[in-house]
């Protein structure tokens, strides 16, 4: 549970301390959320009402259920600055160069770090765009992230729906027609029976661990021990356009959920 929660509220209060690893891999985990205010495919999708409800309050209200020690906003935009500050989340703000289209994640969780001037050793990246989260996952997934410190970092995944043996990339032209070229180039197996290929996982940006070090003094997030934890295929949801977005109302609407409900804890 965030320290600015409600222990009246929370489900998971004390899962942190009754594990020894946590107490010894994980002195400090923070969450961190970005939310920009230049969505293009809905805009201002972080703070629209979905079900009745700021996107950004689901994901707030889970992080702060949780046991996490700080959940932190990062925005460049003031009314979405206010409404995660009326949430109960930290607010950093940040510049408008980390807030373009083509800006990646890191940059922009390393300046949180470095805004907040703490030293967790454990940021939790979550996203408004994944408002079904439950909080015993978060705890979950931190709880396995610190049992194993050979890890350096734990994504949430699905499994693909394609196999990139199976994909091709644009070639060059011949003859004023387009070509194609193997995506994986000689591990390419268009011909070959999917049961014979490895699986492979899609990220499903739902709910990612990564360690502290690594986003303050690293040239990538994840480092090259990458755990895995498979996402609930049925809550993890895509909003870029209008369609995701009635299809994920429609899911809150029809299961009775808002921030902070039980089946969401």
């Amino acid at each position: 549970m965030g320290r600015g929660a409600r222990p009246e509220e929370d489900a998971t209060a004390g899962a942190r301390h009754e594990n020894p690893a946590f107490e010894e891999e994980a002195e400090m985990i923070d969450a961190i959320i970005p939310a920009r205010g230049g969505s293009k495919g809905i805009p201002r999708k972080n703070i629209r009402p979905l079900a009745g409800f700021p996107l950004l309050e689901w994901i707030v209200t889970a992080a702060l259920h949780a046991s996490l020690d700080h959940v932190v906003v990062s925005t460049d935009d003031p009314e979405i600055a206010s409404v995660a500050g009326r949430c109960g989340a930290l607010v950093v703000m940040r510049p408008a160069d980390l807030a373009g289209d083509d800006v990646g994640d890191l940059p922009v969780l390393r300046h949180a770090l470095l805004a907040l001037g703490g030293r967790p050793s454990v940021v939790v990246h979550l996203r408004a765009t994944s408002p079904f989260v439950r909080a015993g996952e978060i705890d979950a997934v931190v709880q396995t992230f610190a049992c194993v410190p050979a890890l350096t970092s734990m994504r949430s995944v699905l499994v693909a729906p394609g196999h990139p043996r199976k994909m091709y990339r644009d070639g060059f032209v011949v003859d004023r027609w387009p070509t194609l070229m193997p995506y994986t180039g000689p591990a390419h197996a268009a011909n070959s029976p999917r049961q014979l290929l490895e699986p492979v996982w899609l990220a499903a940006g739902f709910i990612d661990v990564f360690r502290a070090d690594r986003v303050l003094f690293g040239s990538d997030l994840e480092g090259p021990v990458i755990g895995r934890w498979i996402a609930p295929e049925s809550r993890v949801v895509d909003l870029d356009t209008e369609r995701d977005w009635l299809d994920a109302e429609a899911q809150a609407r029809v299961h009775g959920w808002h921030p902070g409900h039980p089946t969401l804890r």
